[in-house]
């Protein structure tokens, strides 16, 4: 066996392993941007904003169970691919997809409970539903990267977006109902995640792991996933929170459908530069010099801002005329739409850094970063939505997500002084 760290890669190979991943990566997420976008012409801002609610509460309840063991897996799996990879993946998925079944019940029961307006009916079983279903391949799609199966996880994240986007779609067109939108896209991801943990099952990378064991098998991740979930946990609480508030005030369901149009437009920003990082994890983690290591991060990030910046100025420009095609519902938001275009520059270096950080082993580094996202995105949202609305919560996010990577950068420039030193 070679050893590893040796040879470590150049950028140009990074680029040369990881183009289909960013292409594939690239093109699933504008599948997935075009079917948002005409649901959210097809809904209007209020129908679109109830929607919006649904798929960030299953998006809450699946971070429930995904905790942090994507990232933590792919590393592991990378880092030492021979070893009782196949019961490892099996475990995690395991162990997830309970954690999941438990929050989203809680949820719902929560919202049956309390009489949530916007979970009544079909809506809390369709968050259920797309919760378990956005866990799932969230895990396989860590265990195809770390087997460095960069087609089968870039297969996945087009399928994942053209099924379930066309499924949303369709449910939005039909019967103009939020919430079997939300059921459907829900479906879609359940089936597509049991397709690909067939097609896992039969190539042997994933094998069945007794009960007993799953503690053993998944003790190594277990601790750093626990304190990842929390930090993940906490942002999603956090753009729960701005939802909420933004529900809550005088625009009510327009003001948050707006806001999630303006989120989903800034993922023309972000949308290369996170595949760009998510296939950087286990390159970098093979290399065994830290000072190399900081070096092909730094270019990178550099190379994740380049392809985020003029993507942002041309959406920013842009604003006013963007917003007017999707109808005159939206209009008068166009202001929100350019600062969440901004927004996505931010996003696109705190997901490159946090890649990185991930990456370079410098776990701690990346759950403090999103320990201060969620409580900067949180606090932002407390001043500012509840005066500026959509425009606040824009900037909120342009607060947390730039405090984030702020951070990020600043400790792995501190980590790279002392490697270079030592």
């Amino acid at each position: 066996m070679s050893e590893v760290g040796t040879a470590p890669p150049r950028l140009s190979g990074l680029a040369r392993a990881s183009g289909l991943t960013a292409v594939a990566g690239a093109a699933g997420r504008g599948a997935g941007l075009l079917a948002g976008l005409a649901g959210a012409a097809a809904l209007g801002p209020a129908g679109y904003g109830a929607f919006a609610f649904l798929a960030t509460s299953a998006v809450l309840v699946s971070a429930c169970g995904v905790l942090g063991f994507g990232p933590l897996l792919t590393r592991a799996m990378a880092a030492d691919p021979e070893t009782r990879t196949a019961r490892l993946a099996a475990a995690v998925l395991i162990v997830s997809t309970g954690l999941t079944l438990g929050a989203g019940l809680v949820l719902v029961a929560g919202a049956w409970l309390t009489g949530v307006a916007v979970l009544h009916g079909t809506a809390a079983p369709a968050v259920l539903v797309w919760a378990l279903g956005t866990s799932g391949a969230t895990i396989l799609t860590a265990v195809f990267t770390g087997h460095r199966l960069f087609g089968a996880a870039a297969l996945l994240t087009v399928a994942r977006a053209v099924l379930a986007g066309t499924a949303a779609l369709g449910a939005a067109v039909g019967t103009g109902n939020p919430s079997l939108a939300a059921l459907a896209a829900g479906g879609a991801e359940v089936l597509l995640a049991l397709a690909g943990l067939g097609w896992l099952r039969r190539t042997g990378r994933v094998a069945p792991v007794p009960v007993r064991l799953l503690r053993v098998v998944v003790a190594g991740l277990a601790r750093p996933a626990l304190a990842a979930g929390v930090a993940s946990l906490a942002i999603q609480g956090a753009l729960w929170l701005t939802q909420n508030l933004l529900l809550s005030g005088p625009g009510g369901l327009a003001d948050n459908g707006a806001f999630a149009l303006a989120g989903r437009l800034s993922l023309v920003v972000s949308m290369l530069p996170l595949a760009l990082g998510g296939a950087a994890v286990p390159y970098l983690s093979r290399v065994a010099e830290p000072a190399r290591g900081h070096a092909l991060a730094r270019q990178i990030t550099a190379w994740g801002l380049v392809l985020a910046v003029p993507v942002a100025a041309l959406l920013a420009g842009l604003a006013p005329a963007v917003n007017r095609w999707f109808g005159p519902g939206y209009a008068g938001y166009a202001p929100t739409t350019t600062l969440m275009a901004v927004t996505g520059v931010a996003v696109a270096a705190n997901s490159v850094l946090g890649s990185v950080a991930v990456g370079l082993g410098t776990i701690r580094d990346w759950i403090v970063s999103d320990l201060l996202l969620a409580v900067v995105l949180a606090g932002a949202a407390l001043m500012l939505v509840p005066r500026y609305g959509s425009q606040g919560a824009a900037l909120a996010h342009l607060a947390g997500y730039g405090a984030s990577a702020a951070c990020l950068a600043v400790r792995l420039r501190l980590k790279e002084a002392a490697a270079c030193g030592s």
